[in-house]
């Protein structure tokens, strides 16, 4: 494989926040890592945390310190050895932070390539220590990091990174998905049935669960690195997403073979009563793991924000099960079928 980098330095930076620089010296690779944040800033090779190594350096004091470490997960990486601080030179004025190291290319280390990917990170916390250099805490990042899947040559056009944050876009599709659409949904076929126009109001919320619902699924699966479902909340997700598929052709072959002059309800839609909010209550249990999930991540969620969805489901069940079937003068009859016309 072909080394990413050249004898000309390279680098990666977004505007007066962040830059990392990269040089190939010999069989080894200098790297040069600006902050304006000043508490700690890392870089790691690899494709997300579960599986990187990361060099992170903070200063203390005069003294600035650069730390080798491994990462197994989203959380601290693990302290490898203190490697040499090597001198910077002049820095750019925003940045309160600077440090060069250097790297092997290979041997015991990760093969670097034109095809590494790297990861960034960094905080205005410095970290906390009580003992040695080697076993300071760094706090966590919050929204500043991000993949790095290239660096150019330093006499090009710095890459500015937009600050699109997919994951909480992802979060917000998804609520409106699974906590706001499925209510609506549900509301309209338990205290709606006397309007000729509840069926297509049904089938109308719940096309948006399922347009919102691929929106969000691609958000992360386009710009997340594998793996895709290498946690819970993925994989509960996944699971939404395969009931809300099974749902939707169950109420389709409900639809198509309704019979006006039926007597009692089918099997079949009592099965897609239930199916139905056994899935819209794993959809909500999904946004709630997701919020745990961006945590985990680095970001940072307000515990008014549990509260305030936790809050809101239960003003939502309310809605569903009482709703306002009183103000619509209605009050559902488990035994009436109207028609879906």
């Amino acid at each position: 494989m072909t080394p990413f980098l050249l004898a000309a330095v390279s680098a990666f930076c977004i505007d007066k926040q962040y830059c990392l620089e990269g040089q190939q010296v010999g069989d080894a690779f200098e790297f040069t890592v600006y902050s304006s944040l000043g508490g700690w800033a890392a870089f790691g090779v690899g494709h997300s945390m579960t599986d990187a190594q990361i060099y992170y350096g903070f200063q203390v004091g005069n003294k600035t310190t650069v730390v080798s470490s491994w990462s197994k997960g989203h959380g601290r990486p693990q302290p490898l050895e203190i490697v040499e601080n090597l001198q910077v030179g002049s820095a750019p004025d925003w940045a309160k932070l600077a440090f060069r190291f250097k790297r092997p290319a290979s041997g015991n280390y990760s093969q670097l390539t034109q095809d590494s990917v790297f990861i960034y990170a960094h905080s205005s916390k410095a970290p906390t220590n009580d003992g040695p250099l080697l076993s300071a805490k760094i706090a966590f990042h919050g929204p500043n990091f991000g993949v790095i899947d290239r660096l150019i040559e330093r006499e090009a056009q710095p890459i500015l990174q937009p600050t699109f944050n997919q994951h909480f876009w992802h979060g917000l599709v998804m609520f409106l998905a699974w906590a706001v659409a499925p209510v609506l949904g549900i509301f309209t076929s338990r205290h709606l049935k006397h309007s000729k126009a509840w069926f297509k109001l049904h089938v109308s919320f719940f096309v948006f669960t399922l347009a919102a619902t691929v929106a969000g699924f691609l958000l992360v699966y386009l710009f997340k690195t594998p793996e895709h479902f290498d946690n819970l909340h993925a994989k509960v997700g996944l699971s939404v997403i395969i009931m809300m598929t099974l749902q939707i052709l169950l109420g389709i072959y409900i639809d198509q073979t309704y019979v006006h002059s039926r007597t009692e309800t089918p099997l079949r839609d009592k099965i897609h009563w239930f199916t139905g909010r056994a899935t819209f209550l794993m959809g909500l249990i999904a946004v709630l793991m997701g919020f745990q999930r961006y945590e985990k991540i680095g970001h940072i969620v307000d515990p008014l924000v549990y509260a305030l969805y936790l809050g809101w489901i239960a003003v939502a069940d309310a809605f569903v099960v009482y709703g306002v079937s009183k103000a619509a003068g209605y009050h559902p009859v488990p035994s009436e079928e109207p028609s879906n016309a």
